[in-house]
């Protein structure tokens, strides 16, 4: 009984999915492959012409991860097996100063999801805790930025 309730939960979930990933398909017909998703309350903060710029970034890299600082020599081509990872490639469009309305081709980076994932983890668990806090009503005295080690003055 428990593994049918988990499988009709398991299907009506992948409808979802599937759905809103046609739904993105037909609001952003040029995209050809996967995206990164976008959290709900950022997406104003991108221009509206963004699945260009990015199409652009990803053209101009060949296609090709750029390689971030951490890992500099990497070069997985979009939709391969990562050299490393071995998962399928999904070349995102990273901002190197995490400023989705700044979209200058400085500021912007084709990445493979190994390396925008690490540049962008000191970020995202800033983020993580920042929503926590906001929804136990927290406020963080010292108002510090991810990665750094003392307040803000």
């Amino acid at each position: 009984m428990e593994g049918q309730k988990r499988r009709k939960k398991s299907r009506r979930l992948w409808r979802v999915v599937s759905l809103t990933a046609s739904v993105f398909s037909y609001v952003f017909p040029m995209t050809t492959t996967a995206v990164m998703p976008i959290r709900p309350e950022n997406r104003a903060r991108y221009p509206a012409d963004w699945p260009e710029i990015s199409r652009a970034v990803r053209e101009d890299a060949g296609w090709r991860c750029e390689g971030s600082p951490a890992f500099p020599d990497c070069r997985a081509e979009n939709g391969k097996p990562h050299p490393v990872t071995g998962s399928k490639v999904v070349l995102t469009v990273a901002h190197l100063n995490h400023d989705p309305a700044d979209c200058r081709r400085a500021n912007l980076r084709a990445w493979c999801q190994r390396c925008h994932n690490v540049y962008d983890a000191p970020m995202r668990r800033h983020g993580i805790r920042r929503r926590r806090d906001d929804e136990r009503g927290q406020e963080d005295l010292f108002d510090r930025e991810p990665g750094s080690s003392s307040s803000k003055t």
